[in-house]
Formats: C-alpha cells, structure tokens, sequence
C-alpha cells in the first residue's frame, strides 16, 4: 500500500498550491488536506479550525468511523 507523508516533495506542492488558491495563511492546515486529497481520502480531525479549512476541499469523517465494520 502506497502512503503519503507530509513533508514530501508532491505533498508540499500541493499544499503550496492550496494554500495559495484558497488564500490561507496556515500552510500546516494545508499540508494536512493535501495529504488526504492526494490519498483520494477523507480527513479526520478533531482541530475545529483544520476541520473548517479542510470542509469542501476533501471530505471528511468522525473518529467514528475509524472503527466501523
């Protein structure tokens, strides 16, 4: 199984990408849903503020779900 991590060359353009298309000024918030974009996955967060960065860009998912059959 093929992962991303953050840091990663793909994973930070995207995130500059990101950040600048969507005007933030949080490249971390960036980095996180670049991450779950590039993956084709959903995020999951219990930061608020990543959560509201993130809302519309990818989707998103409870804790909950991490355990569900």
């Amino acid at each position: 199984m093929k992962i991303r991590l953050l840091g990663d060359g793909v994973s930070r353009r995207t995130a500059w990408q990101t950040a600048r298309e969507r005007d933030w000024s949080r490249l971390t918030a960036a980095e996180y849903v670049a991450v779950a974009k590039l993956q084709a996955d959903s995020l999951i967060t219990a930061n608020p503020d990543l959560a509201a960065h993130a809302t519309g860009f990818v989707p998103l998912a409870t804790f909950s779900h991490l355990f569900a059959d």
